[in-house]
């Protein structure tokens, strides 16, 4: 045998000694999830980049399946072969030794070299992976990948002021804590949606919600809330004529009192109110405390409804801030009489249809199963409305056109298989459809000295203006008594606005 065949074999036995504890089926199998990992994050990665990041499921997939597997299998990998070589060891076929490292070696080095190349390309895949996974979660995208569960907020949410906000950024802000705290969370909300147990509709998350103060208050400071607000409502009456009306409001927007405006809407925030509530909605306020400072403490008790000692030294207290109004600030789902009156003042349905206010909020408020169903529904119900009547063929298109954007602002804010919309998530600005402000301004609060948290619309707004959309016939800057459109003048003094308007009138 010549020398030069003696070296080749030799040569192939030195480079499987340097990967030979890998033949073994734990670090294969550590190998081939790492390629296989790595070569669908490469691939959904450039997907997700040519289509724009329209697909929610590639990221979910990219940043948070795929990873895990990467992780894994470059455990399995050295894992598979320290086992490897233990059992090499007790069978006798490798002689027992320790780790060495010598760099004067030429092998020693080219392995260490490797090991570093390995160790360095890893760290920067993982860490790559997890910031993009980090920021992946805080995604609108991602809140919205539940489609079935999180529609209702997420298409609400897409077609609100706060559109551009993303939902992390209110409900779960800044700081490691509450990132934790919403991904535990987060948890038990896959488990309920994999194991079907999620309730319908999902509830809104009053009492976990992150206090305002760390959250809306980073956009809105309460303290500069000082200037008054003009603002028109337009709608429609529910009579043959679809009779058009507005009326404007000069909302009393209040603020810091270093600035003289102690009063106002904002009052609420400047004087730290407490109150107890015996509902998870918080719609049944019996106790209201205040605190005016300097040790001034007021107590307010419900009048139809005091809480006895004990319930108030057990019942939980909240701390009055922003979300107790503006509770639906990102998913706002309009009643029906609201939908129909933006519609009819935006001209997407014609004013001039015969009951078509009427005709199109009872179409909304109709129980349907399905969406599917309620497109073929409210449409059978606008027709059947109009069956009877002779109408000419452009008053047909009319109609039509009505039935088409009826049916999509019902897409927008009503959500059958959820069972989601308007009377389920009331707003509490105002108190038209819900109670709102009355929860406590209802004259029957009242303190042991005798003051009452008075029933006082001129407190937060004053009418400057009422009367037709385009004339407002009656108007004074000082403010006008409301006058009640149907023209009974009487019965709304005594009860609520949300007695009689349910959503549907």
């Amino acid at each position: 045998m010549t020398e030069r065949e003696e070296k080749k074999p030799a040569k192939k036995i030195s480079r499987r000694r340097l990967f030979k504890l890998l033949y073994n089926p734990m670090s294969l199998l550590g190998l081939a999830l790492c390629g296989f990992s790595l070569g669908m994050m490469i691939i959904f990665s450039s997907i997700d980049y040519i289509v724009g990041g329209s697909t929610p499921y590639l990221g979910l997939i990219t940043f948070l399946i795929l990873p895990p597997f990467l992780f894994v299998g470059m455990l399995l990998l050295p894992a598979g072969a320290i086992r490897f070589h233990r059992r090499l060891n007790k069978l006798g076929f490798e002689p027992r030794s320790h780790f060495t490292l010598d760099l004067n070696k030429a092998h020693h080095r080219k392995n260490f070299v490797l090991f570093l190349f390995v160790t360095f390309v890893s760290i920067c895949m993982i860490g790559t992976m997890s910031y993009h996974g980090y920021h992946y979660t805080e995604s609108t995208r991602f809140c919205g990948s539940c489609h079935s569960v999180m529609e209702p907020q997420f298409s609400t949410h897409q077609n609100s002021p706060h559109a551009r906000v993303k939902c992390a950024a209110c409900h779960v802000g800044s700081g490691a804590s509450w990132y934790v705290k919403s991904k535990l969370s987060g948890l038990y909300q896959v488990y309920s949606v994999l194991r079907n147990k999620y309730p319908r509709p999902i509830p809104t998350p009053i009492q976990n919600l992150r206090p305002a103060r760390d959250t809306c208050e980073r956009c809105h400071w309460p303290k500069f809330f000082i200037e008054n607000k003009m603002m028109t409502k337009n709608y429609f009456l529910t009579d043959e004529e679809n009779t058009a009306g507005a009326i404007t409001l000069m909302m009393i927007i209040g603020g810091q009192p270093d600035y003289g405006i102690p009063s106002g809407i904002h009052w609420h925030i400047v004087n730290k109110v407490v109150y107890i509530a015996t509902d998870e909605a918080n719609d049944q306020i019996p106790w209201v405390q205040v605190d005016y400072g300097a040790g001034q403490v007021e107590v307010f008790q419900s009048l139809d409804n005091p809480l006895t000692e004990e319930q108030v030294a057990t019942l939980p207290r909240h701390t009055m801030d922003c979300m107790d109004c503006h509770n639906r600030p990102a998913h706002i789902f309009g009643s029906p009489a609201e939908l129909m009156n933006k519609l009819l003042f935006t001209r997407k349905v014609d004013p001039n249809l015969p009951n078509i206010r009427r005709i199109g909020a009872q179409a909304l408020a109709r129980e349907y199963r399905s969406m599917a169903e309620a497109e073929k529904g409210i449409g059978r119900y606008i027709l059947k409305a109009y069956e009877d009547q002779e109408l000419t063929t452009d008053k047909k298109r009319d109609v039509l056109n009505a039935i088409e954007s009826i049916t999509d602002v019902y897409k927008k804010n009503f959500f059958p298989t959820m069972k989601t919309r308007w009377d389920v998530h009331s707003s509490n600005i105002g108190h038209k459809t819900s109670p709102g402000c009355f929860r406590c301004h209802d004259g029957n609060h009242k303190s042991e000295e005798g003051k009452v948290i008075e029933k006082d619309c001129n407190l937060c707004h004053i009418i400057v203006a009422q009367g037709e959309q385009r004339a407002q016939v009656l108007y004074d800057p000082h403010g006008l008594e409301f006058v009640h459109p149907d023209g009974d003048d009487e019965f709304w003094r005594d009860d609520y606005c949300s007695d009689c308007h349910t959503g549907e009138e």
